[in-house]
């Protein structure tokens, strides 16, 4: 095939950090000090083709002449001012640099001359968080006492382009003299709670109190930095998204967002801890869930940029993109927007084990995910030398040939939005209420993961959807929401999810949705029990149900199409609790045959009838369509292993989608993930496929290629006449027919990450070149 021409510019951003980044952040021990080597980290960012490095600049140790009382001073420095050296050297070849600060806590010296200024445990005891004194978000220590003034130092006497503070969150409960006088003037109420009591209201306040701090703190620390230019940049840490322990952290990224310049999540490639599952102690494809949510909240879903009125997928039109800049086509007259960048910081480190490599082939699946999903690379290594240096060199082709293509293609990777027909509301509300570290007991993140799998495996379209986007305009761009136990919804958020089933999308929700207010209190009646056609029994919950079923109903003798594929059984499993509810409209599919106890066989049979216990309801409303499983099927489609979960799952959201063609349609396996995203700027889609077929278990082995993969695309999503499509991995170039409303174009193979570019003739194009491997 022949070659495909030289790229466009990137498209125009309003600031640098909104462009793809391709950044190396070191973290860089005391006595890296003592022989910096600043001409091999140079070279080693000109040889990756990186545009940020972020270093240590201070906070637990000033790596520059700090004028700051007790800001402790590298003692390995010997007189040099190294972070401005860095700075001045990385702008003399076009690098930003951003500074490091790290203000989880104080040395002891520091807390001598400001007790006050540290964090407090319930019996009045200072925390201690390593060697150091811990700190909270309300400290003078973590604002105008020691972080701002630092943040002046290294923006303006050292000319960083920005700040990344590390340990951003709340860091756990705190009940040090700021907090508890900051509770008290702000709630009313005397004293912080010493239990987690979720039946308690002042529980509750507290928890949301935490969540309200750790965003003015944000602000704060927001002002001073845009105080020295709005060119220098903001953002922090984030642990939060799936994350069984964020209430501790009361970090959310919906209520954050505008106060960060880009999106950046943390995660490292783990292995070790994985007892050889795909799943554990992360999935395999967590890069792509923490890249969807960054994306939806920093703007990168159609939820936020479509406004222009015209046909939504669930009316059966498709998005119209906003429009392009100046000097780009135009496919729409709405107005452009170019959305904040998605970041992962990952690492080639286990960060469990910060001095070896995880494997490669996870590595790699770990940056074609990110890709995948419209993010960029920030890999951090713990140690300040260049990699030739390390102990452990292995796999660092993997980042140099990846860090490589995504600068020869950076204007495919610049300014991406989602194009999505499904909708994954994501509720950090009900994750504090309900996540739980052990996999056994949590009553979230594997309702949300069960569903992730599902999706991924019939190749939906999906983007996750946090609370924010709960409105009529966030949702009308889908054709489908789905709410994974979505246990708390606001009155608002349900009466906007009742009018958009009205006016004809698809809901499908499960278990305790709806159950509990936005703050975690039980409701007596669902919010959206009357949608989904049931009404609560006075005994809410059933369970735990380890050896119980499912009856399957054909009442009308003809199987509806939720039960396609259930040919031969009368029953398919069930496990772990049940709502327990009456239908009150709609047709009842499944029901609830109570624990047959496998032991001893002789007494093995149903000793009480369950058939007035439904287990799945669908109703029309409207000119929409609505599904109601009152089980965890989709967090039995994580536990279990069986596949009815999985094939239950895919039947309701098609019915719900009315088994209309999807935006994309595809005939790839299951274990290739395959995501559209759209350039509105420019007009152009990009196919991302990332084959996990080795990835069963852990660590990952090689992908098995595949055979040819056919796309078949709405031909509404791209304006033009004649097309053609890049295969930007592999270098090639296929064809494009046209017919019946569709774009199709074949893939021969994925090996393990394809990315297809389909473009009108005569739109600009770009190289092929340096493919990850």
């Amino acid at each position: 095939m022949a070659p495909v021409p030289d790229h466009p510019p990137a498209p125009p951003a309003a600031n640098w950090w909104r462009r793809p980044l391709r950044a190396i952040h070191t973290v860089l021990r005391e006595p890296d000090a003592a022989d910096y080597d600043l001409e091999g980290v140079l070279a080693w960012l000109k040889r990756w083709r990186a545009n940020v490095y972020a270093v240590n600049g201070g906070g637990l140790c000033a790596f520059y002449q700090t004028e700051i009382p007790l800001h402790r001073k590298n003692r390995f420095l010997n007189g040099r001012d190294l972070f401005k050296e860095i700075v001045d050297a990385c702008h003399a070849e076009g690098i930003k640099v951003i500074a490091r600060c790290d203000f989880r806590g104080m040395h002891p010296d520091m807390f001598e001359a400001h007790p006050d200024w540290a964090a407090y445990d319930a019996d009045g005891r200072p925390k201690r968080r390593e060697v150091l004194f811990g700190t909270c978000p309300n400290s003078p220590f973590r604002n105008d006492g020691f972080a701002i003034p630092l943040i002046d130092e290294v923006l303006g006497r050292c000319g960083a382009d920005g700040i990344w503070e590390n340990a951003a969150s709340f860091g756990g409960r705190c009940y040090c003299r700021s907090c508890c006088r900051t509770f008290r003037a702000e709630t009313g109420v005397d004293d912080i709670p010493l239990e987690e009591d979720w039946e308690d209201p002042v529980w509750r306040r507290y928890v949301r109190w935490r969540y309200e701090r750790v965003r003015e703190h944000t602000a704060r620390l927001r002002d001073a930095v845009k105080r020295h230019g709005s060119d220098r940049s903001y953002c922090g840490e984030f642990f939060s998204y799936l994350e069984p322990g964020a209430r501790e952290s009361a970090e959310d990224t919906d209520e954050i967002r505008d106060l960060w310049d880009y999106q950046m999540v943390c995660i490292f490639p783990l292995t070790r801890g994985s007892y050889r599952s795909p799943l554990l102690p992360v999935p395999v494809w967590r890069a792509e869930e923490q890249m969807k949510y960054l994306r939806a909240t920093g703007g990168g879903n159609w939820s936020r940029t479509t406004t222009d009125g015209g046909p939504t997928p669930h009316d059966g039109g498709a998005p119209r993109p906003p429009a392009a800049p100046a000097g780009w086509p135009a496919p729409s007259s709405v107005s452009y927007r170019v959305p904040q960048t998605p970041v992962m910081l990952y690492g080639h480190f286990d960060n469990r084990s910060r001095y070896t490599t995880p494997a490669r082939e996870e590595m790699a699946l770990w940056l074609a995910g990110m890709a995948a999903q419209g993010g960029s690379p920030w890999d951090c290594s713990f140690v300040g030398v260049p990699p030739e240096r390390w102990w452990d060199r292995r796999h660092q082709d993997v980042q140099e040939r990846f860090y490589a293509f995504m600068a020869a293609h950076e204007a495919d990777f610049a300014g991406l939005e989602s194009v999505a027909e499904v909708a994954l509301v994501h509720s950090q509300r009900t994750q504090d209420r309900f996540a739980s570290g052990d996999p056994a007991h949590d009553g979230y993140i594997t309702h949300q993961r069960g569903w992730m799998l599902a999706l991924f495996a019939a190749h939906r379209q999906w983007d996750v959807l946090p609370p924010s986007s709960l409105t009529a305009e966030g949702l009308r761009p889908y054709r489908a929401v789905v709410l994974p136990n979505v246990a708390c919804l606001s009155d608002e958020e349900a009466a906007a999810l009742r009018a958009y089933v009205g006016r004809g999308g698809g809901l499908i929700a499960t278990y305790e949705t709806g159950c509990y207010t936005a703050d975690g209190a039980r409701r007596e009646t669902g919010a959206l029990d009357d949608l989904l056609g049931v009404r609560g029994l006075p005994a809410p919950v059933r369970g735990p149900l380890p050896h119980s079923y499912a009856r399957l109903r054909r009442d009308d003798g003809a199987a509806h199409p939720l039960l396609g594929g259930f040919d031969g059984t009368d029953v398919i499993t069930n496990e772990g609790y049940v709502r327990q509810v009456s239908a009150t409209d709609g047709q009842v599919h499944a029901t609830l045959i109570p624990e047959i106890f496998p032991q001893p066989p002789d007494l093995s049979y149903p000793a009480l009838r369950g058939d007035d216990v439904p287990l799945v309801v669908t109703r029309l409303h409207g000119r929409g369509r609505v599904v109601y499983l009152a089980g965890q099927t989709d967090r039995l489609n994580v536990t279990s292993g069986h596949p009815d979960h999985g094939r239950l799952l895919a039947n309701a959201l098609a019915w719900t989608l009315e088994e209309r063609p999807s935006l994309l349609e595809t005939d790839a396996p299951e274990d290739v993930h395959v995501t559209l995203l759209r350039q509105p700027a420019s007009g152009r889609l990009y196919v991302h496929l990332v084959n996990y077929t080795g990835a069963r278990g852990r660590p990952v082995a090689a992908p098995h290629p595949t055979g040819a993969v056919r796309l078949s695309i709405d031909e509404r999503l791209i304006r033009g006449g004649a097309l053609r499509a890049a295969l930007l991995v592999s270098q090639a170039s296929v064809p494009v027919e046209r017919g019946a409303g569709r774009v199709t174009a074949t893939v021969p193979r994925v090996d393990r990450h394809e990315i297809v570019r389909i473009a009108a003739t005569g739109s600009p194009e770009g190289p092929t070149r340096s493919p990850p491997r």
